[in-house]
């Protein structure tokens, strides 16, 4: 699983913890809520019915109604007749909010109960009030209006019962609630505490293979055979390789204090510094193959190293970094100067004759300019080494590549085309003038001393390119034929084909 992969499923964890928080949160808000809502409702509801029924209770006893008319039935006091009759209606509106507050049926019908006695007493008072207006006797007017209240403390009794039981069924939903909310917290803690120990240990384990995939780019960062330098926008070097301090010559610290541009040579270091700011600005990146110059990096004791460089840019936050790999060419470029060079005469050898022969005819079609070429081989060349060994003919091949160096012109090249073989490419110069060069080449061996025991002369063939017909076959064809013309007719001597 990718980098990428495990930090999304990193970012799952923690948002469903954070989600898991939240709604423990709002599940744990709205118990606390419904708990208030019972307490809030049921409680004061219950609360009002008792004041309610306590006044009730207190018109029914002493002090009441009931109480002041029977001490004005006794006594035929006016106070205690006027008293009587506030009670009754007061206790008459205290029944009648009490049915506001009520829908039960039995409530109801207890309530009636209760209205009917009031009224009842209401009633035998006006009675008693007019029997004692008459001096009837108080045995006399209790016998008429004596009321029977054993229905009416049966109902006093089911209505307490009643708010008693109201009341506790509000604390048992209460408890209800509370051990639901007690519940769903423990269920609630228990799963995101699980969850935070999950997504804490996958991140803590994502760090270590993190940490160990550090570990890794590091040893691959150390142990890459190319130069790695990580470099800010200002040039500042941030980071380097071992291969960095051995391709320069500096050490890890010793670069870490350097700027990029010290690196480069100092005839480079102005446009080296103009490619640097405009690559900064950008969102290229440059290969290391496909460059056609060769470039070049300086080292701690100001020596030119040929290298090759591929850039590339990234951000760290909102600042623009690059990384530069470097890889050291002086090998790879010996290694093919070797390739191309003839390790006896030192000069290029018939891979890099074919190459420059290539590259001369293309210029010589693009610009239409004249290209010749020179075909030189040694007259006799086998007899000298029949007789003298082949030490002699390898000191022989020697001195005529020397020769042959000596007198040719700055633009032409001379390379070994093989055994006592040998062209010059002339790039430039037409038939004739190359035929002029061949004759002076020839007449140079001929007064050239080689040795004591014998005389060395050359044969030459040459011809020009012919851009309309010739190719690279055809051309070296044709100087081949012109050699074996020079030959053919006696050594010595060149032949224009």
């Amino acid at each position: 699983m990718n980098i990428k992969k495990r930090t999304f499923l990193a970012v799952i964890f923690c948002a469903l913890s954070i989600f898991s928080v939240i709604s423990l949160a709002y599940i744990l808000n709205n118990h606390v809520q419904k708990t208030e809502s019972i307490w809030t409702e049921f409680v004061s509801l219950e609360i009002e019915k008792a004041q309610i029924m306590q006044e009730i209770g207190y018109g029914f006893g002493y002090g009441g109604f009931i109480h002041n008319f029977k001490n004005y039935v006794l006594r035929q006091e006016k106070k205690t007749y006027l008293a009587a009759k506030s009670n009754a209606l007061l206790t008459l509106n205290a029944i009648e909010q009490y049915k506001a507050l009520n829908t039960q049926s039995d409530t109801l019908e207890q309530l009636k109960i209760l209205e009917t006695t009031v009224l009842n007493y209401q009633k035998n008072l006006e009675i008693a009030h007019r029997l004692i207006s008459t001096g009837a006797s108080a045995n006399d007017i209790d016998k008429q209006v004596k009321i029977d209240d054993r229905a009416t403390i049966a109902a006093i009794a089911k209505l307490r019962l009643t708010i008693q039981n109201s009341a506790a069924y509000t604390v048992s939903l209460a408890k209800t609630n509370l051990n639901s909310t007690q519940a769903t917290l423990v269920f609630g803690f228990a799963f995101i505490v699980t969850l935070l120990l999950i997504s804490c240990t996958y991140i803590v384990y994502n760090l270590y293979l993190m940490q160990i995939k550090f570990k890794e780019v590091d040893t691959l960062f150390d142990s890459s055979p190319y130069a790695i330098l990580s470099v800010n926008h200002l040039g500042l070097i941030k980071k380097a390789n071992a291969m960095a301090s051995e391709i320069f010559g500096y050490s890890a610290k010793q670069l870490l204090t350097m700027n990029i541009d010290s690196l480069v040579p100092d005839q480079f270091a102005s446009a080296h510094r103009q490619h640097r700011t405009k690559f900064m600005t950008s969102e290229q990146h440059l290969a290391m193959q496909g460059r056609k110059e060769q470039l070049y990096g300086k080292n701690q004791f100001g020596q030119l190293i040929p290298v090759s460089i591929a850039v590339a840019s990234y951000y760290t936050g909102k600042t623009k970094q690059a990384i530069a790999i470097i890889k050291d060419d002086s090998l790879e470029l010996k290694l093919k100067k070797e390739s191309r060079q003839d390790c006896l005469t030192k000069i290029g050898n018939r891979t890099a004759c074919n190459e420059l022969i290539n590259q001369s005819i293309a210029h010589a079609k693009r610009h239409n300019q004249p290209l010749s070429v020179i075909m030189i081989d040694i007259d006799n060349f086998k007899v000298i080494n029949d007789n003298f060994g082949h030490l002699v003919g390898d000191s022989v091949l020697e001195k005529i590549a020397g020769l042959l160096s000596a007198h040719i012109r700055e633009t032409d090249h001379l390379f070994r085309w093989g055994g006592e073989e040998f062209i010059v490419l002339t790039p430039g110069c037409n038939e004739s003038q190359a035929h002029e060069l061949a004759e002076k080449l020839r007449m140079k061996a001929v007064y050239h001393h080689f040795d004591e025991h014998f005389s060395v002369s050359i044969s030459l063939g040459v011809t020009g390119f012919h851009i309309d017909q010739d190719n690279h076959k055809t051309f070296i064809q044709r100087a081949d034929q012109a050699l074996y013309k020079a030959k053919n007719n006696g050594r010595n001597q060149s032949y224009c084909l």
